[in-house]
């Protein structure tokens, strides 16, 4: 069985993990913008919508397994 972490310890890591992922997803989304610029294009319009629905989908799936 795995050893539980003590709940600062893992707030902690959680804490650093968030900040990682949204320094990812500004560089994700600087790069979109560069792509954008350059070739004419609106990716976040095209494909956001489907990110979103996507998202939604595992939220209900995870939510029925918590059950």
């Amino acid at each position: 069985m795995k050893d539980k972490q003590p709940p600062k310890s893992y707030i902690s890591e959680l804490e650093k993990k968030i900040k990682r992922l949204e320094q990812e997803k500004e560089i994700l989304n600087r790069a979109i913008d560069i792509a954008d610029e350059q070739f004419d294009t609106e990716i976040i319009k095209k494909y956001f919508p489907l990110s979103l629905k996507t998202s939604k989908e595992q939220r209900n799936e995870d939510n029925l397994l918590s059950e």
